[in-house]
């Protein structure tokens, strides 16, 4: 059997069989069914690819580490260390922050988001 859950927000597809165990917990009459967990895989089909971008040092007035998907470009409220290679390509599960990211003092702002899962792509 497989079901579809979120593990910390992150949609995830989780393949398990039923077995006949049951567990009783403290006094309490209700049971709970005991299942053999055999794999547990990110929801690839709401991935998406992405191109790492630097576009210079924020102290600068550059706008720092940025993420390409499609026509859009975003600023990543964290990016992991080893993420911070241009041109890398990476597949991603993010999700809107709802704000704005404003390089220096030009007029360049991108929309900000929250990586929930990101992998290199080539790996």
């Amino acid at each position: 059997m497989h079901d579809d859950f979120k593990i910390d927000g992150i949609p995830v597809i989780v393949d398990y069989e039923t077995t006949s165990e049951t567990l009783r917990c403290g006094f309490s009459e209700n049971s709970l069914e005991i299942i053999k967990l055999l794999k547990i895989e990110v929801n690839s089909s709401l991935l998406t690819q992405g191109m790492i971008m630097y576009e210079g040092e924020p102290a600068a007035d550059g706008c720092g580490w940025l993420i390409s998907v499609g026509t859009n470009i975003y600023k990543p409220i964290e990016l992991p260390t080893e993420f911070k290679i241009e041109n890398k390509s990476v597949i991603l599960y993010y999700k809107s922050t709802q704000e704005t990211y404003r390089c220096g003092f030009s007029s360049i702002e991108y929309d900000e988001i929250e990586i929930l899962y990101i992998k290199d792509l080539n790996n």
